[in-house]
């Protein structure tokens, strides 16, 4: 009977021992293949421009949140190589590096790699998405962009033309009723 009890506190023992020795180490579910070259990202990629991140908006507290949940980016657009942005514009990432999300922090500027879903533009960890000031290879790979169009100015451009086509309109309204009007007054009585 001692004899088994001693092999019980050894085995009680050694479990223990090897409970306090083995870690559990984090899990992480994204993981990422090696980062594309810049110009296979310039043939798949939907968007390539630099900003700085003005505003980021958390998704909302639902009932079930998940890390893969959509947290919108906010940029103030500053050189673009590719792609379709204006001076503004707004990608979306995953909520946690768990789901692959690449973690803005506002104010700071970056170069952004987007793609195209159904939801508009997105980017992750997996892109060649990083900080500006951790992207030198990136700039001398890609060269000098272009600047984004001022969409603003375009658009304040069509009320001026408005206005211009209505004064147009109201000068030959008054011309032709000046013509009616002396038109009538040199008929013979």
């Amino acid at each position: 009977m001692e004899r088994v009890r001693t092999i019980l506190a050894v085995m009680l023992f050694v479990s223990f021992a090897a409970a306090l020795l083995v870690v559990p180490q984090p899990a992480h579910a994204c993981s990422c293949a090696a980062k594309p070259d810049i110009r296979e990202e310039l043939r798949r990629k939907t968007a390539i421009f630099a900003g700085k991140v003005t505003a980021i908006e958390q998704p909302g507290w639902g009932l079930v949140r998940s890390s893969a949940d959509p947290v919108k980016v906010s940029f103030e657009v500053t050189e673009v190589w590719k792609g379709d942005v204006g001076p503004r514009t707004v990608v979306r990432t995953a909520l946690d590096g768990a789901s692959c999300g690449f973690p803005f922090e506002a104010g700071a500027d970056y170069i952004v790699y987007a793609y195209s879903d159904e939801n508009g533009l997105a980017t992750g960890m997996c892109e060649r998405t990083a900080k500006l000031s951790a992207a030198a290879e990136d700039l001398k790979a890609l060269g000098t962009g272009s600047v984004p169009p001022d969409q603003t100015a375009r658009s304040g451009m069509r009320p001026a033309l408005w206005i211009a086509a209505g004064a147009a309109v109201l000068a030959a309204g008054w011309l032709l009723w000046r013509s009616v009007r002396s038109g009538t007054s040199r008929r013979p009585s």
